[in-house]
């Protein structure tokens, strides 16, 4: 079963009408009266998709523990900044300010690729986990400086 909805190009002219929209499970206005609708589609199908994935998840043994019935829990306390490093490292190296308002999708998902070459080439050298850290601390730190200067390059008109 599929929830679809379309909302084509045109002007809103009803004052009672506003067009909702599902983002992320959340009802949200796209558009008041008078405002211009771009070609919108949205299609939901987590009505038979969420269950029949978590079905086909719990009864795979090796996802759902020996039986493929148990269930697991995850700690976010035991080892949980690891991943959030390494998020936010892969963004910083993709171009992310660390204040915000500047970086783009495509850039964080390059930063993510270098980070891992970065990782996996440290891990094929030989290097020890221990300064593993230090490391992506300098990729940070060197990110950083270069996005500062691009920063200041554009704002000179150099770029």
């Amino acid at each position: 079963m599929t929830l679809g909805l379309r909302f084509t190009k045109g002007t809103i002219m009803n004052p009672r009408k506003i067009l909702l929209g599902v983002v992320c499970g959340v009802m949200l206005p796209i558009a008041v009266n008078g405002q211009t609708v771009q070609s919108l589609k949205l299609v939901t199908n987590h009505i038979i998709s969420d269950p029949v994935s978590g079905m086909i998840y719990a009864s795979v043994p090796s996802s759902a523990g020996t039986h493929g019935n148990s269930i697991a829990t995850i700690d976010p306390s035991a080892g949980g900044y690891q991943p959030m490093f390494y998020a936010v490292t892969a963004a910083v190296i993709g171009g992310t300010a660390m204040l915000g308002g500047q970086g783009t999708v495509l850039g964080a998902f390059l930063g993510a690729i270098v980070l891992a070459t970065l990782l996996d080439g440290l891990n094929v050298a030989g290097i020890s986990a221990n300064p593993l850290d230090i490391v992506f601390g300098l990729a940070i730190l060197l990110s950083m400086i270069a996005n500062v200067r691009l920063a200041r390059l554009r704002a000179a008109g150099r770029t």
